[in-house]
């Protein structure tokens, strides 16, 4: 039997808000009438992947390993998205904020930011492949800058969900002190 992880928290809300995302990019790409094949098979991967997060987060089974793996894995799936929809121009160009929102949860600000970056310049690379032209820079500079300011919102939001765990921890750790002994041992410690 295992105890309960406050982590857990943490994985269940990475795994909220990728339901939410693959929800938002069915929608956004069934609008736009770009719902194919290979949308699909990305989307039912993704979903895969989740589900099996969610088995594994309820049976309090979420290793750190599993975080990365979620990360990377939804680094792969939106750049294969935004790269297959037309980059900027096309219904998925949003989807870069999901291992954003992964890593600000999981890891923090500084992991938001490093993964920002990778997306803004994954992006960036993209557009420029499916559009060599001058006039893709600045769109694409300006996404940059967006997903660095969500990175670093999300990252203090994140870091601030990591203390609240910490705090609960400590608390679940000192057991059956009260008030008034913990604060008599401070004072003798």
């Amino acid at each position: 039997m295992h105890k309960y992880n406050s982590s857990s928290l943490t994985d269940w809300l990475v795994i909220s808000l990728r339901w939410l995302t693959i929800l938002g990019l069915t929608v956004s790409l069934s609008l736009h009438g770009s719902l194919g094949n290979a949308p699909i098979l990305l989307l039912l991967g993704l979903a895969a992947w989740n589900i099996a997060m969610s088995l594994m987060a309820g049976a309090n089974r979420c290793r750190p390993r599993h975080r990365r793996m979620s990360i990377i894995l939804d680094l792969a799936v939106v750049l294969a998205l935004f790269w297959q929809q037309g980059g900027f121009s096309g219904p998925a160009y949003w989807a870069g904020l999901l291992p954003i929102f992964t890593a600000a949860v999981s890891f923090q600000i500084g992991s938001a930011l490093i993964i920002a970056i990778l997306v803004s310049l994954a992006e960036v690379g993209l557009a420029w492949l499916l559009m060599p032209s001058l006039t893709t820079l600045p769109v694409a500079g300006i996404a940059a800058i967006v997903l660095l300011i969500i990175a670093l919102l999300l990252g203090f939001l994140g870091r601030g969900l990591t203390v609240e765990q910490e705090t609960s921890e400590v608390s679940k750790d000192l057991g059956g002190l009260t008030r008034h002994r913990l604060a008599l041992w401070l004072l003798r410690g």
